[in-house]
């Protein structure tokens, strides 16, 4: 039985807009089929935690400089990252593939990034000029798939639990 869902191969993949999470769990599952195959269940689960951070890093990026991308591009992005690992990486090599992915994820905003930033941020110059001049029904971050993204990557990126207090002597005193 597969375990990275092949509930995800019936789904039409273009058809339709993709949601992020779909987008994500597309990616998710794609990364298990490709690098998870002959690897326990148990590195798989323990992975999806930081294979998640890993693939929403770029919407964090994208958010702190105030640009937006389509789900579609989102995903080629990724897709292309995916794939330059699977073509050049020597994966046996790779003691911890999400902290691998993270970092080319991250190699791929440094040499692409400023190109996206500016070409994204000449649309949206675009958009908000067309948007002053017939008003707009919805808010922006309405329409904005990276703004989802980003929270997840935030909420993912939250510690697990609080760190430990020490104990307090009791018998020294306090200064206040």
């Amino acid at each position: 039985m597969n375990v990275f869902g092949s509930f995800l191969d019936d789904r039409p993949s273009q058809r339709m807009p993709q949601a992020p999470e779909s987008l994500v769990a597309d990616l998710l599952a794609e990364l298990g089929r490709r690098f998870y195959q002959g690897k326990p269940v148990k590195v798989w689960m323990q992975d999806q935690k930081p294979l998640l951070l890993a693939l929403t890093w770029p919407a964090g990026w994208l958010q702190q400089r105030g640009v937006s991308l389509p789900v579609a591009r989102y995903g080629e992005i990724l897709r292309e990252v995916i794939s330059g690992i699977g073509t050049h990486g020597d994966l046996a090599k790779i003691e911890h593939f999400p902290s691998y992915l993270l970092h080319c994820v991250r190699l791929w905003f440094v040499h692409h990034g400023e190109d996206l930033y500016y070409r994204q941020k000449s649309i949206r110059d675009a958009i908000d000029l067309a948007v002053l001049q017939r008003g707009s029904a919805q808010p922006a971050s309405a329409l904005d798939p990276i703004e989802a993204l980003a929270a997840a990557h935030r909420v993912l990126a939250t510690r697990k639990r609080p760190a430990k207090t020490r104990p307090v002597d009791s018998g020294q005193t306090t200064f206040f």
